[in-house]
């Protein structure tokens, strides 16, 4: 899931003043030191730029403007352009913030907080009873049917013959059936191994006798216009069993300590409806338990 994929990258901030990284305009050394050098300047001061105590030296590199008096004149333009913004930011003296009650940010209730929160343990089974019953029909479909796993022989379009040389069976989740640019998006790992090169195809990797939409989740899970394999020469020779593979548990219980329950249901809620045991009916009467009489379901 890249969500949990990219937990520990960390995001690089940038000033919008200064342009350089590690700090945000409010917290700016340049756009506070101009501010506190011509506080003092009336408005009709500040319209003439000779007036103004700004040097160039919040670039980082003035020579790429050509030469230094440009530079000064860039400088002063973007002084002048967030003058107001400086003035309210270092020239006042922050009111002291009345304490917010506190709520949990998982489903908003003010009883509680997301610590203990059991809405969110009964959200994670929903997504969880989804996640198991995709993963069944999937071993079903391309594993008791197919033959597809570690070790299986398989032969491509262009008529060349490989290997299943890897398959990381944690990444089969239902989130595979999302777009590859959404944070809940999961690719699912493999590898192929075809004339001694290593390949690491997309999500889709066999070719379909007719076109499978974006609603025919399982089948577009493995379909693609620029298929790779054709058929299964030779099923898996050790595939695992049935009961091992369900008993995988996704990356849930992170995501939920990260999100609120609206944002989530707003971006896997469609699948989970595709997979979940429930009908729509008695998953609708969970899901306003959990997110509340307003929610968007």
């Amino acid at each position: 899931m890249r969500l949990y994929d990219n937990r520990n990258k960390s995001r690089q901030i940038s000033c919008h003043y200064c342009w350089r990284e590690g700090h945000s305009k409010n917290r700016c050394p340049h756009l506070k030191k101009h501010w506190f050098a011509n506080k003092h300047l009336t408005k009709k001061d500040r319209e003439d730029s000779n007036n103004l105590d700004i040097d160039e030296s919040m670039w980082e590199n003035p020579t790429v403007f050509g030469s230094t008096t440009y530079a000064q004149f860039k400088a002063k333009k973007q002084f002048l352009a967030h003058y107001t913004y400086a003035s309210k930011t270092f020239g006042t003296t922050p009111k002291q913030k009345r304490r917010r009650k506190s709520s949990c940010g998982f489903c908003g209730r003010a009883t509680h907080t997301r610590r203990n929160c059991t809405h969110m343990v009964k959200f994670v089974e929903i997504l969880n009873e989804a996640n198991t019953s995709y993963r069944e029909q999937w071993y079903d479909e391309f594993v008791t049917q197919m033959g597809f796993g570690f070790g299986a022989l398989i032969k491509t379009s262009s008529g060349s013959v490989g290997i299943v040389s890897k398959v990381d069976l944690d990444t089969v989740m239902f989130t595979n059936t999302l777009s590859s640019w959404n944070d809940y998006h999961t690719r699912f790992d493999v590898e192929l191994t075809i004339d001694n090169e290593k390949i690491r195809p997309r999500n889709n990797l066999f070719t379909s006798d007719g076109y499978k939409s974006w609603d025919d989740a399982m089948g577009y899970t493995f379909f693609t216009r620029w298929a790779i394999i054709e058929s299964i020469v030779s099923p898996s020779p050790n595939p695992v069993t049935k009961e091992w593979f369900l008993q995988q548990q996704p990356q849930f219980d992170w995501v939920v300590k990260k999100r609120n329950a609206q944002q989530i249901w707003n971006e896997v809620g469609q699948r989970v409806r595709l997979f979940h045991p429930d009908s729509d009916e008695e998953l609708d009467i969970k899901l306003k338990r959990i997110l509340g009489k307003g929610a968007r379901i």
